[in-house]
């Protein structure tokens, strides 16, 4: 639970560093927060660590493109510094501590495990427009 004020705080920082429109800046850090909340609500229940972020991802990406639609903006101004709480930062800079180590296994597993949860948050963030654009319809 701490971990959310944080998430909020992050997403509205990287969102001034953006120069995102004043307005919006308040509605990122929601976003984000929303974001990480699916992620840490999925880790709680049991759910293993991709599908935590798919979630995540789904649900930092609705929460985007319903605010989109509200606030008449688009949808990447909310995506973009809200996905940054839920980035593999840390797995990436551990497995390339652990090859500058000559840890040359150990790195390239934890450089692979956060390769495929990149992959995994880009599939979730691509899978809420889909669902708007046919629903619109």
């Amino acid at each position: 639970m701490i971990t959310y004020p944080f998430a909020f705080l992050t997403s509205a920082a990287i969102a001034v560093s953006f120069r995102s429109p004043r307005g919006a800046i308040l509605w990122t850090g929601l976003c984000g927060l929303v974001g990480w909340a699916g992620f840490d609500l999925a880790l709680r229940a049991g759910a293993p660590a991709p599908a935590a972020v798919l979630l995540g991802a789904v649900t930092l990406g609705t929460a985007s493109e319903v605010l989109a639609r509200r606030l008449h903006q688009p949808a990447i101004l909310f995506v973009i510094p809200g996905l940054f709480p839920l980035v593999p930062g840390i797995i990436a800079y551990r497995g390339m501590l652990l090859l500058s180590q000559s840890r040359l296994a150990e790195g390239a597993w934890q450089l692979a495990r956060a390769l495929a949860i990149a992959g995994i948050l880009a599939a979730g963030l691509a899978i809420p427009p889909v669902l708007f654009r046919r629903w619109r319809r």
